[in-house]
Order: structure tokens, then C-alpha cells, then sequence
């Protein structure tokens, strides 16, 4: 029931929740841009990372550094990436990942030693962890829970 000031205890099964419910074709913009694009640039980076390294000068076994770090930089991102869409709006966490993202692309460029190659590690596999618990996150606030299931899968 609502208070004097008409909120509501989100505990309360009587509670009316209100969801903005999006069909797949409305959904489909937003979620090109939001799914497709990470998991391109992710899928290109760990495929070709052999050769972007030795094109930037770097050895074989500092592509293995940086996939094991990228692992496990990515690991508690996906616990701080829970506490954060638990506390701030969803959307500003996924700009944050953007910015992240954004920011190792442009780091990548000029990895031209091993110490530049963790710092890439750690911001590719960050950007990496909590970008998965976003993404999950935004999916039903944003398109509701109607039509989730043809919206992430087929129709």
C-alpha cells in the first residue's frame, strides 16, 4: 500500500509494479548496439590477439599474460558489477562499460611493452566482467519481461 507520500514498499506483494513492455522489432535497435557491439570487438580481440601482439612487437607468451589476466580481472568485476546496478541507474553503469571499452580499444594501439599490455588486460577483462552483469541487468528493465524471451532468444 502507499504511504502519505505514494511510495510504495517494493516488499509488499500487493505492490503494483509498472514494466515497459518493448516487442522484439522495437527492441532490436538498442539491443544492436548494446550486445552486438561488445561481443564483436571481444570475439575479434581474443581470436586475433596472437597477431595484434606481434604486430605491436610483443611475444606469444605475452598473449597468454594478457588472456590470464583479462580472466581474472573480469572475475570480481562481475561481483562489483552486481553491487553497482544495485545502486546506480543501469544505463550509467552501461556507459561506464562503453567508456572502459572505448578506453582499452585506444590502449591496444599503443601496447607496445608488457607493463601496457597488463594494463590493457586488466581494463579489456574489467570491462569485460561487468559489462555480462549489466547487460543481464538492463534486459527486463528496459524491455520488460513480456516479450524477453523472444527478445534474447528467437521468436
Amino acid at each position: 500500500m502507499p504511504d502519505e507520500a505514494g511510495n510504495t514498499d517494493p516488499s509488499d506483494p500487493s505492490a503494483v509494479v509498472h514494466e515497459t513492455d518493448w516487442t522484439l522489432k522495437k527492441a532490436m535497435r538498442l539491443i544492436l548496439l548494446c550486445v552486438s557491439f561488445p561481443a564483436l570487438v571481444n570475439t575479434g580481440l581474443t581470436f586475433h590477439l596472437t597477431s595484434i601482439m606481434k604486430e605491436l612487437g610483443l611475444g606469444v607468451s605475452t598473449t597468454a599474460l594478457v588472456l590470464s589476466l583479462m580472466a581474472g580481472a573480469g572475475f570480481p568485476m562481475i561481483f562489483i558489477g552486481g553491487f553497482a546496478v544495485d545502486r546506480y541507474p543501469t544505463h550509467r553503469v552501461l556507459a561506464f562499460v562503453f567508456l572502459l571499452q572505448l578506453s582499452f580499444l585506444v590502449l591496444i594501439l599503443n601496447v607496445h611493452s608488457v607493463t601496457a599490455a597488463v594494463i590493457f588486460a586488466v581494463i579489456w577483462g574489467g570491462s569485460t566482467g561487468l559489462g555480462q552483469i549489466v547487460l543481464n541487468a538492463i534486459w527486463p528493465q528496459y524491455f520488460g519481461r513480456r516479450h524477453l524471451g523472444s527478445i534474447k532468444g528467437l521468436p
